[in-house]
Parts: C-alpha cells; structure tokens; sequence
C-alpha cells in the first residue's frame, strides 16, 4: 500500500509504505540493521538465531566473529542448522545469546524471555512498547535502541518480486535484554551510516557508584568528528584505572570532594587539551595546514611555534606515517565502554588497524615525567593500566573491529618530558588473553571500590588524586608527627647517675621526625590549593578569606621556564611541586645552594591576583561571589527607593 500526500500542486506519492500480513510472518530487515547492533553490543557465548528466515542477521554475527546457530520454522532459502518452532523449545544453553527479527507476536516474545537466554537482543515495533507494559516491565530490558532512518521490512515475497521500498511507516527499534538486568531501560539510537548514540553496552553489569546513565558517541572508521563538549570523567574510566586498581578506596574519598575543587586549572593543563583539539583537528576531515595553527587560541591556550615545532609536529609525523600503511583503518577520539562495569567508560585518542594488528594510542602532550607503556617495577614489568582499560573498551564497544586481530599495541605517544634523550614513542604489544585477565581484575578492584570496606593504599598513583587532604594514608602522618616521641632530658638530680641517653637512639628521633615532615608535605598546598578555588567558587570556608595580592615576580612564560630551568642543571624536584611551577624566590634558593644563577629574561615583575589568608589577617579581603550579589541586591534596592521619591 502507497499512501499520497496533498501539496499545492496537486497530489505526489510519499514514499512510505503499510505492508500487508506477510506469510508466515516473514519480514526482511535492511544489513545495516544488524551490522550496527553488533558494533555497539557485545554478546557472551555463541548466538542462537530461532528466526533466520534469508540470514541477514546471522551472517552479520559471524561477520563480526560469534559463533551462530541459525533455525527457523520454515526453510526460507538460507543454510539452517535446524527446521524448528521456536515456540517447542523450552530450554537454551544457559550461556548462549538470542538476536533475531521474530513474528511481531506477543507470545513469542515473552516466550524468549522466559527462557531466559544471558543476553537477547530483539527487533520490535516501537509503538508496541507501551501496550506490552504488563508483560515488558518485570523484564530484564538493558537497552532500546532506535533505528534511524525509518528501516523498511516489507514481506519476502515483496522483495522477491523485484520491488523496492523507498521508505517506511513503523518505527522499529532492538529491545536488548540482559539476564539479571536491574533498574530503568537505556535509549540509543543506531543509524543506517553509523552508530550515532548508544547506551553503554554492558553485560553482568556492575552496579555504578551514583552514576547517571551517559550516552556515548560511537562512530565507524572514517568518521572523524570530534565532540567539542566532552562528556564528564567516569570515576572508573581510563585515566583513573591505575588509580582504581592500586587504591579501590579512592574512589569514595573522591566523591566526597566537591566537583568543582577536582582538577586545578593550569597552563600545563591548558596547553595539553589545546595540543589534543589541535591534533584532532590534524587527523580529521579538511583538516587545516601544521603551521596555520601557530597563535591560534583553543580556549584559553593559544599556540606558540614551540608548540607546533617541538611537540604537535613529530606526533604527527609519527602518526602520519602509521595511517599511511595500506588498508589502515582507524577511529579518532573514540568514545568507548568498558564491559561488565556500568558507568566505565573513556575517550581513546586514536586506535588504527592495519591488518591483523590494533594500535591503540594515548597522546601525552604534557612535559612532565616521561609515561611508558611497559615500567619496570622490582621483579616485574607492569603493563600502563590506562592503556589495557582503552583496549578492553574498544574491543567490547567496535567488536567487528577487532575481529580477527592477532597483535594488539599499545603506545604512548609523548614528545616532551623532562628526562632528556628519551625515546617519543613507547610501545608493548598484548594478547587477547591479557585484555581478558585485566578486566577480571578491575572488575574486583571496581568492586572492592563500592564494598563496605574497600582497600586504601598510597603511592605515585596519588599525584593527581583530587582526595589527598582527606585521605587518611595521606593525613596519618599528621597525628604520628602529635605524637612525636622526642628524647626526655635527664633532670639535674639524675644528671649524676643516669647514663647519658644513646646517641644513636637521639639521631633516629632526629630522622624518624624528618620522615614525618617529608612525609606531610605536600597536605598543606593541596589544603591551600582547594580551599582558594573554594572561595573564588563562591563558597564559603569559615575562618579564611581572599585577599588582594602584592607586586610579586613572576615567569614570564611557565612552560619556557621549565624547560630553561632543567636545562640549566637544577633538578625537577627543585622547580616543581604538586605539578605547579615553584614560585621564583623557591627556584631562586635552590639554584644558589648549586650554585647556579637563574637567567633574568625568565622573570618579570607583576601584580598577584589573590592570596588564601585568615579573615582576621586580611589586610585587603575580596568578597565572595554570594557577598557580592548580596551587596548589588542592597545597592539596586536603594536605587530603586530613590527613583520613587
């Protein structure tokens, strides 16, 4: 049936069409259909298709490299491996998945789910949803994915008699269910050209630490664009993974800091996202000349030529010549889901296939200490967790992507570091098997994160760990320093008679006191640090204030001092604490002890903006942001009574 639609100029055929009853109950859906399903979901076991009919789905599970099982009730012209009535069976394996295109029948339907297959995935009239509400609510429904444009599923014989439909009236979506699936559906959509929007994939999910559902980009190889509006850091995603396995507690301490107060905003911060968006701007669609991008602003860091020279134009270079390779495919600052863990997900800078082999690469564009791919550790090698979580992810979220491949690399790629003759590109090549071993393992780290008593552990994966003023690994030390045992001196009256107290036993007092002082160092900038953005924030820390700055000197360019710095001989420790750039009276005292003068042209003298002071210390306080609305609003009030009079 062809339906017409009234214009000004008279009546035009509308392309869509209401099919009538085909059958048996025969439908055919377009490729592109099942092809996009098996990108954004990845099923555990063999799939079982009970309503193969011509195969499309079934091929394009095997396409994507699973294991099938395709029956039907009838033989449609397609190789079966059984003639049978879905509606006799009354048991699956426990570990096999269903996805197929079955007879619109209710009965069939909640047939499937009572056989409660560990994952299904089934097309279905989307305006049937709402009627199916007393049967569909109680089951465990994961995921509904739309399917745009409007796919046609017109009758076999319709197809089989040459004709072709150019359209459609039903929406038809997959309904994804998931064995032990708690909690409301998410929606994505699939589109015929790409996966545009779908919910994170996950099976045997891990319940989220109070996470709201997030939707993920997902494109196909050549889709290149980038998402100006990045979506917010999972607490179990990539750049945290190394954090999450070492310290499982972290992730609760952390949720207790206000967001605002989690990442402090710096130049090394800014020019590191600015070197990103440039990079994906390189490797994108029409993408602008190397050299155009010199003084070009990207929020708020505008590009030097160093920039350009020393740090974007060897990246690509690199890169270049990788994407170069004949038959390479890639995906560019892919949005991906880690499986089994809800809520884990991350960005992948770039993640090639050439052949049988992954690349899955993570720029480095800060010029801090050099990231490997593979850091020796004692009598092991440990395997850069961030990189493992990008592989795992992209494996399960673009399975047809990965099949077949063999060697899966993982680099890091980093021009500038502060150790000098260093190698830009660092590499190690993993199996399928080790991926598989590492998800079992942060899955347990995951889940230690949300027991009632999970596992708190300090060291190098604390550097960036927002949490570290309210950490007690980190504030131990504190109440060990109150309670300080220091040598007693002898009084006059056994000053005669007693034995003079060990020396040795005074010097370890001296060290184990050193110890704690080291020890608490770095608690009383990060207390600082948080409690300044608090206040600039607008909110209110009782006791302490903003106060306006004095002149004080300043670098006139904190990357180039760095670099200078170091290059002069001091020490990274020596200009650098907790990621900032030591001030110049500290660089200053520590070059004199070596011995060395700091070249003038590094510094220039300027204005501070605020300083963290006691209220009753302030000798210039700056209201807060409530204070100074409180202020207009008294201020507008006296206007507003002057003007009446």
């Amino acid at each position: 049936m062809t339906d017409t639609i009234e214009t000004a100029s008279g009546a035009r055929p509308k392309n869509t069409h209401i099919f009538a009853k085909a059958e048996g109950l025969h439908y055919v859906e377009p490729e592109w259909v099942s092809t996009r399903l098996f990108e954004v979901e990845r099923f555990p076991g063999p799939i079982q298709d009970p309503f193969a009919g011509w195969g499309r789905v079934a091929e394009a599970a095997r396409a994507a490299g699973y294991m099938v099982r395709a029956t039907d009730i009838a033989d449609r012209g397609y190789p079966l491996d059984a003639i049978e009535n879905f509606l006799d069976i009354d048991h699956i394996d426990p570990e096999t998945s269903i996805v197929g295109n079955p007879p619109f029948v209710d009965a069939i339907i909640q047939h499937a789910i009572r056989l409660n297959p560990v994952k299904m995935a089934l097309i279905w009239p989307f305006a049937r949803i709402v009627a199916a509400w007393p049967w569909l609510a109680t089951a465990p429904l994961a995921r509904i994915y739309m399917l745009t444009p409007r796919p046609a599923m017109p009758p076999a014989s319709y197809v089989e008699a040459g004709k072709k439909p150019e359209g459609a009236r039903v929406e038809h979506c997959w309904l994804v269910f998931e064995r032990g699936h708690r909690g409301p559906a998410q929606l994505g959509w699939l589109h015929r050209d790409h996966a545009i929007l779908a919910p994170e994939p996950d099976s045997t999910a891990l319940a989220p630490l109070a996470l709201a559902s997030v939707a993920l980009e997902l494109g196909k190889p050549d889709d290149n664009a980038v998402d100006a509006n990045a979506l917010p850091h999972s607490v179990f995603g990539g750049s945290v993974a190394a954090r999450v396995l070492r310290c499982p507690a972290s992730v609760g301490l952390i949720q207790k800091v206000p967001e605002n107060l989690h990442k402090k905003s710096s130049i090394y911060a800014d020019r590191g996202t600015a070197l990103h968006t440039a990079m994906a701007l390189l490797l994108g669609d029409d993408p602008p000349s190397i050299d155009s991008l010199v003084g070009r602003t990207f929020d708020s860091y505008a590009l030097t030529r160093d920039d350009i020279e020393i740090t974007l134009r060897p990246a690509l270079a690199y890169v270049d010549a990788l994407l170069d390779t004949s038959g390479a495919e890639y995906y560019l600052e892919a949005r991906i889901a880690f499986p089994t863990i809800a809520g884990a997900f991350g960005t992948a800078d770039l993640i090639v296939r050439i052949g049988r082999t992954i690349h899955v690469i993570d720029f480095k564009f800060g010029s801090g200490v050099r990231v490997l791919a593979l850091t020796p550790d004692g009598d092991e090698d440990v395997i850069n967790a961030q990189l493992l979580f990008y592989a795992a992810a992209a494996r399960h979220s673009r399975p047809a992507f990965f099949a077949g491949v063999e060697n899966i690399v993982l680099t890091i790629v980093q021009p500038v570091t502060v150790d000098l003759d260093t190698e830009m590109v660092s590499t190690v090549t993993v199996t399928n098997a080790e991926l598989d071993a590492f998800i079992v393992a942060y899955r347990a780290a995951c889940e230690n994160a949300l027991s009632e008593a999970p596992r708190l552990a300090s060291g190098a994966w604390c550097r960036f760990c927002p949490a570290r003023p309210i950490c007690p690994e980190h504030t131990r030390p504190l109440l060990d320093l109150a309670a300080f045992p220091v040598p007693e001196p002898r009084s006059a009256a056994r000053a005669i008679f007693a034995a003079p107290p060990a020396k040795e036993d005074y010097l370890q007092a001296l060290a184990d006191g050193l110890n704690l002082l080291e020890a608490i160092k770095d608690i009383g900038p990060a207390l600082r640090d948080q409690a300044k953005r608090a206040l600039e924030n607008g909110d209110v820390v009782p006791g302490y204030v903003l106060s306006a700055g004095r002149a004080e000197r300043r670098w006139r360019d904190e990357i180039v001092a760095q670099v200078a710095l170091l290059g002069l001989g001091l020490e990274l420790d020596d200009i650098v604490e907790l990621e900032t750039l030591r001030s110049v009276k500290q660089v200053e005292l520590r070059a004199k002890a070596r011995g060395l003068k700091i070249p003038p042209e590094l510094i220039v003298s300027a204005r501070s903006g605020t300083s963290l002071k006691w209220a009753e210390n302030a000798d210039d306080p700056i209201l807060g942001k409530d204070e100074r609305m409180s202020l207009f609003s008294e201020a507008l009030k006296v206007l507003q009574e002057e003007a009446k009079q």
